[in-house]
């Protein structure tokens, strides 16, 4: 190691999310002060929200509606020409409007990244006067999410200003080979990481100052003549153990003023690497981990002397894990403890979608408010082209078992695959009318191909050809094809006309219903609930329908709610004993409310057979493949303790969730 420690800065850049720490510069801080250097976390994007003047909440959308965007790569359109003042730039470049404007972009969130790509320059230049840089040893880069362009302006300067500096970068969307377009877009870095910086960043910084090849694992560096010199494959940690517990102290350092009672929105905290479900079954749109996500995870214990460790220093109201999927023995070793150990903070966790009730209770129960099951459809067969070991009938339990325990429920419908049929999105648009009175899809997503995910390793088994890099990465890298192939994390493709058709048609006739089913959501124009053990209540708007259910429809509906999950039909156990689960706790309040219409419908007879056929046509179970369940809640819908703006629930829902570049 040097004779003095190192100084290092750490930047996280516009568009990094704002609203919450970064964990993965946090980490890095730590590991460099453990081995006695001196590091801090410099946030740029909270220093550009005081820039704009974005100091109340309500202002903060705006940003979060260009983080929110990094799909059409609209932070990078900001920074461009900060990034690349030589490039032949128009000013407003009418052409990507017009590409953003048919992709159905905000006109709004558009006319704010106009004004700010204007100011863009000024802000770095700003920023290379506002700290006296020579402090430092290093200054390394996160680059996920929509930073890239913002970190090349100012490693560009910095290099010019300071040229002493040693810089790196490094993030999710330095993936290897990835990282090589970044050191070809930014000859001014010195080196990049391609893998997890957590064994790398000392190692790497003491070579870099001492003057010496680190040759580090995932680790490119320049050689003589600026060339890229590799070093050994990519390695991962083994040991979730060693990781410490992340210094956050600095994003509450730069945290704007008018910004400090709202945010954080969460604390990121991480119990696991990788993907156990996805070390067996590679979801077929996940390009989350470009290797074959072998899954590590801290002991319980470990992970929870964490939370108790964060909750002293930073009392934050919600604890977000950034993990991919919760480990299973956290079920019943952590959940029971999060609330107590958190100080009664609020959790989100990704989870599997097809879990039993027992355990989504323990969730509910214990601090967690927030779950990502990944649910993706309601389809069982598309379902089945994603590989996501669940069902369609599963995934109406876990919502319906959510919304009848308070829990917010993050998911959207994706399409795009290879054997999906108009039909199997008709079903779920039908499905749809019958389950408005639980949480919807936050919207209809087409799948995109993105790099590491099967569908991108193996084209031609999902109808895809000629892989190219995203058709929004030409207006924001002014790089040759070579570079920009790979810089790319995500493609085009072409299909074939039939299967384009096919697109169209699905987008077309599912994008009306599942904006209703938002609709009627958000107005709680729609209720179905079990009043007691004989009385179903569906109320639409001022509609009601009175559902009286004889002996056998009652028993059907208990046993339908069983916690052990679905049900199959034509069990005979159903007839053998009283069902326990039905709540009868809201039978006199919702039937003395006032209603213009009303109507009754009796529901009975002795075939067990006929009276689910009853249940199905009136819309109070579905049933797929021989498994059934009951649609009413079979108690009072529970208000979710936590409700955030859209943009972020946005970022952590879906086909976005995570620190994908």
């Amino acid at each position: 190691m040097p004779r003095s420690p190192l100084r290092v800065a750490l930047i996280e850049a516009p568009f990094g999310p704002a609203a919450w720490p970064s964990i993965g510069t946090s980490l890095l801080k730590t590991r460099l002060q453990q081995a006695g250097h001196q590091a801090e976390v410099i946030y740029l994007s909270l220093r550009y929200l005081d820039h704009l003047g974005l100091d109340t909440l309500e202002r903060l959308q705006r940003y979060q509606d260009i983080c929110d965007s990094f799909g059409v790569h609209l932070g990078e359109w900001v920074f461009g020409p900060a990034a690349f003042p030589d490039a032949p730039w128009q000013e407003t470049d009418p052409a990507y409007l017009q590409a953003l404007e048919r992709n159905g972009e905000a006109a709004a969130k558009c006319a704010d990244a106009v004004a700010w790509r204007r100011g863009a320059a000024n802000f770095i230049d700003a920023e290379i006067a506002r700290t006296d840089w020579s402090r430092f040893d290093i200054v390394g880069f996160a680059n996920s999410y929509s930073q890239l362009n913002a970190s090349v302006a100012l490693a560009n300067r910095l290099r010019a200003t300071y040229p002493a500096l040693r810089l790196i970068m490094g993030g999710c969307g330095c993936a290897d080979p990835m990282g090589y377009g970044v050191m070809r877009l930014c000859p001014a870095l010195d080196a990049v990481v391609m893998g997890e910086g957590d064994d790398v960043i000392v190692p790497l910084a003491e070579a870099l100052i001492a003057g010496v090849p680190a040759n580090l694992p995932g680790v490119l560096e320049r050689g003589p003549q600026r060339t890229i010199r590799s070093g050994p494959p990519t390695m991962r940690i083994t040991d979730a153990n060693s990781l410490p517990v992340p210094d956050y102290s600095d994003y509450y350092r730069y945290l704007p003023e008018g910004l400090r009672r709202a945010l954080p929105f969460y604390i990121p905290v991480e119990a696991s690497r990788g993907c156990w479900w996805g070390a067996k079954h590679h979801c077929t749109f996940c390009g989350l981990s470009p290797t074959k996500m072998p899954y590590f995870r801290k002991e319980p214990e470990r992970f929870l002397s964490e939370i108790r460790a964060l909750a002293a220093a930073h009392a934050p109201p919600r604890f977000m894990a950034v993990d991919n999927i919760m480990p299973h023995d956290y079920y019943t070793q952590v959940c029971p403890e999060l609330g107590e150990a958190s100080g009664g903070a609020e959790f989100f966790f990704e989870v599997k979608a097809n879990l039993d009730r027992r355990v989504i209770e323990t969730f509910a129960e214990n601090a967690i408010s927030q779950i990502q099951p990944g649910i993706e459809s309601l389809s069982t067969p598309v379902l089945k082209l994603m590989k996501k070991g669940t069902t369609g009938i599963h995934n109406v339990y876990t919502l319906r078992l959510a919304e009848e325990l308070g829990l917010r429920v993050h998911w959207s419908i994706l399409f795009g695959f290879e054997g999906e049929t108009v039909a199997h999105y008709r079903h779920q648009a039908e499905l749809s009318r019958r389950i408005r009175h639980l949480r919807p899809p936050l919207g209809l997503v087409r799948c995109e191909v993105e790099r590491f995910a099967p569908m991108y390793r193996f084209p031609e088994e999902h109808g895809l050809e000629n892989l190219r890099p995203s058709r929004w990465y030409r207006y924001c890298h002014p790089a040759e094809a070579e570079t920009l192939a790979l810089l790319a994390y995500r493609f085009d493709a072409d299909r074939s006309p039939e299967r384009l058709a096919i697109l169209d048609q699905i987008a077309t006739e599912t994008a009306g219903p599942v904006q209703d089913w938002r609709n009627a959501y958000a107005e709680r124009s729609h209720r179905l609930v079990i009043a007691d053990a004989h009385l179903v209540i569906r109320r639409v708007g001022d509609f009601q329908i009175d559902y009286v259910l004889g002996p056998v429809a009652a028993r059907l509906m208990g046993d339908l709610a069983a916690p052990t999950g679905l049900a199959k039909i034509g069990v005979t156990r159903w007839w053998s004993h009283p069902s326990p689960y039905l709540d009868p706790l809201v039978s006199a309040q919702i039937a003395a409310e006032n209603s213009r219409m009303r109507r009754a419908h009796e529901i009975d007879g002795t075939d067990p057979t006929e009276v689910f056929i009853q249940l199905l046509a009136h819309g109070l179970v579905a049933e797929e493949d021989g498994l059934a369940v009951a649609l009413p809640l079979f108690s009072a819908p529970v208000v979710p303790r936590t409700e955030i703006p859209r943009a972020l629930a946005r970022q952590l829902s879906g086909i976005t969730e995570g620190a994908r570049p």
